[in-house]
């Protein structure tokens, strides 16, 4: 099956995302513009540095992101690890 042409906005990427459909490269900068021009319209004290923002949903979905792979990557070593058990116990 077929699953890396899809287009970010299907049903199908949406089901294997929790429901939620991916941002499209436009949607990620659009995000961007909105932080721009947040960090450039807030009041700051001169001689401090501009503090970097993020889009706040492109903040949750790096972090469900992040979460999903730590998680994959676990279970990926949970299984070689039992694999190299049943290796040795065989020897």
């Amino acid at each position: 099956m077929l699953l890396r042409g899809l287009p970010v906005t299907s049903r199908t990427v949406a089901a294997l995302h929790g429901g939620q459909t991916q941002w499209s490269v436009t949607d990620h900068l659009i995000a961007d513009i909105w932080a721009l021009t947040v960090q450039v319209h807030t009041p700051r004290e001169k001689g401090k540095p501009i503090e970097a923002i993020d889009h706040p949903t492109r903040q949750e979905m790096n972090f469900e992101a992040k979460k999903v792979s730590k998680k994959t990557l676990k279970q990926r070593f949970l299984h070689r690890k039992n694999a190299l058990r049943g290796i040795r116990k065989g020897r």
